[in-house]
Order: C-alpha cells, then structure tokens, then sequence
C-alpha cells in the first residue's frame, strides 16, 4: 500500500511540474520578443550547410545562382534563381563556361535567359518559418516547379519554343538564413513586394507571368503582396513593361530611399521595421481620408496559390500544435476557457490572411471592365497585369501542423467578399447562399474534395465580377503540413495558373 502512495505521489508531482512547466511557457509568449522567436522560429536554421553549393541540395552544376536583392528599408535578401532544367540542358556547356570568373548577376547567363525571353514564366516561391531557403523539403519543391512546361495558346508563344519554360525565385525573409535584419510581419510583406518587384522591374516579367507560391507562413506573406498590388499600393506596377525594357537594373536594386519610398506609395517606408509597422497599422485610415481620390489601378498575377494557410495567427493558435504534436493553447479551451481571449489579444503580429485576401478579391470584383459608380472610366489595369485576380487554396487533410479547415475558411472567406462585391444590398446570410449558387464544379473522393468558384454567372443575369477570376479549393488526401507542397496538385495548379494567367 505504501508502495502504490509513492506512485500516487511521484505521479502528482510529475503532472504538476508538468502543468507548471506548461503554465511558464504560455506566460512568457506574451512577451513580444518570445513571440517573435516562437512565430518564425528563424534562429532554427542549419547553419553549417553551404548555401553558396546548391549543387549539394541536388541541383545541376549552375542550375541554381545565388544573388542579393535589396528591400526599400535596405535590407539585403538572400535569394536563389533555379533555371529551368530543360533550359538549362540546352545552355549547359555555356552555364559551365561562365562559371569561371565570378560575374556580376546581371550579367550573368542565368538572368539573361530569364530577362530576354518574352515569354518565360516565374514562380516566387514563399517558405515557411523556420530554416533556410534550402532546408527541409523546400529543395524538392524548386526541383519539381522547375521542371513544369506551361501549355499556353500557339500564338502566344515564341518561335523557338513549343511553350514556355517555368523559372523559380526562392529568397529567405529578412532575418532567415543569410538575409540581413530582423522578422516581423510588415517586414516580410515587404520583402515579398521587393521580390516581386525585382522580379516586374529588373528581370522584366510581366505579373501575368508570375505565380504567387506560399507554403504556410508563406501564405500569409504571399497574400499580403497579392494585396499590395491588387489594392494599387505598389506604385508603378507593370511599368517596366510599358517600355522598352532596357531600364537599369541596378538603379532599381540600389534606389535611394526617397524614390522607394515613392514607388511603394508610402505604404511601407525605408525608416525600419518599426516605422514600417506604424505605417502599415494605419494604412487603412490614410486610404479612408483620401476617398475623393480615383483609385489606384490594381495589378494582378497569373494566380495566387496558397499551400496550408491559416485565417489569422490568433485562429490558429485555438489549435496549433508544435511539430503536429505540442498543443500551444489547445487545453486552455477546456481549462480556463476565459484566458484564451486575452492571449489572443496579446498576439502582436496577428497575419489576418482571410481579412487581406477578401480586401484584394473585393476590389478584384469592383475593377469592372465598363463604368465605375460615378460614372467615369475605371482606371485601366498596368500593362503586363493579369486580366483577373485567381486564387488556388490547396491543403491536405492529413495536416497535423494546421488543419484543412483553415484552408476551407480561406476559401470561403475569398468566396464571400466575392459574392459580397457583387451583391452588396445583400444580406450576410444571403451571400452565403450566393456564394453556394455560384460553385461551378465540386468532386469529392474519400478525404479528397475539390471545388471552384466562378466569378460570374450570366444566366441568372447578375452581371459580370469585375475582374474577379476563379476560386479553388483542393483538399488532397495526403501529404502533411509541408511535403504537400512538392506533391502533384500543386504543380498542376501552377500550371493551370499560368494558362488562367495568360486568359
């Protein structure tokens, strides 16, 4: 009997420490510091690894040549440019030969190969937290986007190609790997506008050839630039294809902070991250006051493509668990049911991806082709835009990191402010009743499930969406929280990004 009060009591000690251990580890994520470290985990990285060898990451002999890219706040991205592998086979003993003497990249053969051809395509590859750009499965996903061949319309395509050849631009956020500075959440939206700029302004690809790819965190990177540009906050987005396309690469790497200041509208300013956070919080009421101002043209990619998103960073920690097996605030659910709203609200950098992606659809469905409201012409869309906003949202139902049924709340939070733009004098029950009447194809297979949502529906005579594309959903039955992303749906909705794209 004595024996079993001893296992009694080492057991309630040991649930105790337990439980105080647990207790210790909620407290201290209040502080912003922890959260930071805890959010991105960027400090988690395998530093040992040569990221200057992408050869060892299995990549071909200069398939892969890393560079800088230079954000508006003047912080250095460490980014990767993965040829295409067929295109690198046909350059490969040129690849060889420049590898010699070391150049600089832009005038280097892998970037003249992605700048001169008209209609090569880009995947900007967003990664999740934690790690660096070559870490994980992040190489396998280059690998398989490399190898896809967009099927476009023949007229489109050049002369010395049956179709084009899909190039990826990978880079590390501020604070990751080798890139400079410090994580936050207007700082990576910055850095994913100052890779898509690189990519419009020096590298000449026009946004309907460009695909917007996130992984997880990535998504919410991925969508707060996705709204940047649909909401005409990027000031001379397209403008590089208007020209004559001989603009100075360099100027545009190198612009002093006035002029990038000037070119992101103010949304985002060169005064650091916490200026930049100010600025960014208070966006909404700088828009607001100047409402007797014609809006910005919106620029659209070929298609926004999420891989395991969540609605905002408050949601998911209701049911996050760490490495798929932690949970974060899961049990306050059940024991202190009154703590949990105010950790939520203690949460910093709240990454409202479901709120940013329905403010780019909106204003996607209020970009009509005809007359706006008051009667004059809307402003056209930037040269080199995508005739329409698409978006592919992609999860798998075995995800033990984030749930699929974040994917489905982004989704239906992109459907929503759809069928709200369109029929504004609804009300919130009856747009979720057109959104359901505008489903245009559903399948469903075990855990699998497919849906799209169409952005008009002329029978039933309620007019066009503006510019408004399509809107997927794709639950696969595998593939987890992060090898989902080199599985095959996704390189198949790339590629029918690039052919909505092209549209």
């Amino acid at each position: 009997m004595a024996r079993l009060g001893d296992i009694l009591r080492y057991g309630f000690w040991s649930l105790s420490a337990l439980g105080g251990l647990y207790v210790l580890f909620v407290a201290s994520l209040i502080h912003p510091d922890v959260q930071r470290f805890a959010l991105y985990a960027h400090k988690i990285s395998a530093f040992w690894q040569n990221l200057d060898r992408p050869e060892a990451f299995g990549f071909a002999r200069n398939q892969v040549t890393p560079f800088n890219i230079t954000t508006v706040d003047g912080e250095t991205l460490y980014a990767w440019h993965i040829l295409p592998l067929d295109l690198y086979a046909q350059n490969q003993e040129d690849l060889t030969i420049s590898s010699a003497a070391p150049v600089d990249y832009l005038e280097s053969k892998p970037f003249k190969l992605l700048r001169d051809d008209p209609e090569a395509r880009l995947v900007i590859n967003f990664h999740g937290n934690a790690g660096h750009i070559a870490q994980g499965w992040r190489p396998d996903t280059y690998r398989a986007l490399s190898s896809l061949r967009p099927s476009v319309p023949s007229s489109a395509c050049s002369p010395s190609s049956s179709s084009p050849h899909t190039h990826v631009l990978a880079f590390d956020y501020r604070g990751f790997g080798r890139s400079s500075g410090s994580p936050s959440e207007p700082g990576l939206v910055a850095d994913g506008v100052a890779a898509a700029r690189w990519a419009i302004d020096v590298a000449r690809v026009e946004p309907r050839r460009i695909v917007l790819l996130g992984q997880s965190l990535g998504t919410a990177v991925a969508t707060g630039v996705a709204e940047a540009f649909a909401l005409g906050e990027v000031e001379g987005a397209g403008k590089a294809a208007e020209g004559d396309g001989h603009g100075d690469g360099a100027a545009v790497l190198e612009a002093d902070e006035e002029d990038a200041q000037a070119r992101l509208g103010g949304a985002i300013p060169p005064a650091g991250a916490a200026a930049a956070q100010n600025a960014w919080r208070s966006r909404d009421d700088d828009h607001s006051s100047s409402g007797s101002e014609a809006e910005p043209p919106p620029t659209f990619f070929a298609s926004l493509i999420l891989v395991s998103p969540f609605t905002s960073l408050p949601e998911l920690l209701h049911d996050y668990r760490i490495f798929g097996a932690v949970p974060v605030l899961n049990p306050l659910k059940y024991t202190h049911p009154r703590v949990l709203p105010f950790l939520q609200r203690c949460v910093r950098e709240r990454w409202e991806t479901g709120e940013r992606l329905a403010r780019a659809v909106a204003r996607a469905a209020g970009a009509p082709a005809g007359q706006d409201p008051d009667g004059g012409d809307p402003p056209a869309a930037p040269r080199g835009s995508a005739p329409r906003f698409n978006l592919h949202v992609i999860h798998a139902a075995t995800d033990p990191d984030i749930g699929f049924r974040h994917g489905e709340a982004v989704y239906s939070a992109a459907v929503r402010a759809a069928a709200a733009a369109r029929e504004p004098e609804r009300r919130a029950r009856d747009r979720v009743v057109s959104a359901g009447r505008h489903v245009v194809w559903r399948a469903e297979k075990g855990p699998s499930r497919e849906e799209w949502w169409g952005g008009g529906d002329e029978e039933e005579g309620e007019g066009d969406s503006g510019r408004l594309g399509r809107l997927g959903l794709s639950v696969v039955g595998f593939g987890g929280h992060n090898r989902v992303v080199t599985y095959a749906p996704v390189g198949v909705a790339v590629l029918r990004g690039f052919e909505v794209g092209d549209g």
